[in-house]
């Protein structure tokens, strides 16, 4: 039951990470390269729930970046992976349960690197288009 707890965890931190690199965000000055779209599926729409009105500008509330939603589409994709693997290796009864929280818990941290990453990028870039 903890390694349920834990994995669900990991889970939930990650994606918060990934859904603050996807948001939109201009810092004063609006983005020299970073490009953005609209969220159109029900899947784009849950990485904008985080969303708060009084620290994003009215037009960008439902706006995906695109580096940072393929960091969730690519994450999501390793997930699932990650998934049948461990799955797999429990049928098989060769299942350490310290080798797949580890799998899961690398698999966390290079996901919510690149949220972080993708965030850190955008400042970068606003500060570019604001000095350029």
């Amino acid at each position: 039951m903890f390694y349920i707890i834990v994995l669900l965890f990991v889970i939930s931190c990650t994606y918060v990470c990934l859904s603050i690199g996807c948001e939109l965000r201009n810092y004063k000055s609006g983005h020299m390269f970073i490009r953005a779209f609209q969220a159109k599926t029900t899947y784009q729409r849950f990485f904008t729930l985080l969303y708060r009105q009084d620290q994003i500008k009215r037009r960008d509330m439902k706006k995906l970046t695109y580096i940072g939603y393929v960091g969730v589409v690519l994450s999501t994709a390793a997930l699932i992976i990650i998934v049948i693997i461990s799955v797999y290796l429990s049928f098989k009864n060769n299942v350490n349960v310290a080798y797949i929280l580890a799998l899961f818990e690398m698999w966390g941290m290079i996901s919510s690197l690149w949220g972080i990453l993708a965030m850190i990028i955008q400042g970068i870039d606003s500060l570019l288009n604001r000095f350029h």
